[in-house]
């Protein structure tokens, strides 16, 4: 399914969507669609390319907590998550 179609999708489910895809704000197609949907976006670590399943859910895990507190939080946004926080870049 195309970008522009999911995510409106997600969003207006209220869904927090977390994704390994840290490159999404360098595509205009996926922009404008979190923006135009006000969607909310958290991409594991996109400084390392290629994060194994355990090191994504460390990540997860770890900041579990400050996901949650992000629900009430509205669209749109898009942080970057590591082990070692959340750092919001759109």
């Amino acid at each position: 399914m195309d970008d522009d179609v999911w995510i409106p999708i997600a969003a207006s489910n209220g869904w927090i969507v977390i994704t390994r895809d840290g490159a999404m704000l360098r595509r205009p197609v996926e922009t404008t669609a979190i923006r135009s949907a006000s969607a909310r976006h958290i991409a594991l670590d996109p400084e390392k390319r290629q994060l194994n399943l355990w090191q994504e859910l460390e990540i997860v895990v770890t900041q579990w907590r400050a996901i949650e507190r992000l629900q009430e939080e509205p669209g749109p946004w898009v942080r970057f998550a590591t082990r070692s926080g959340l750092r919001r870049v759109l």
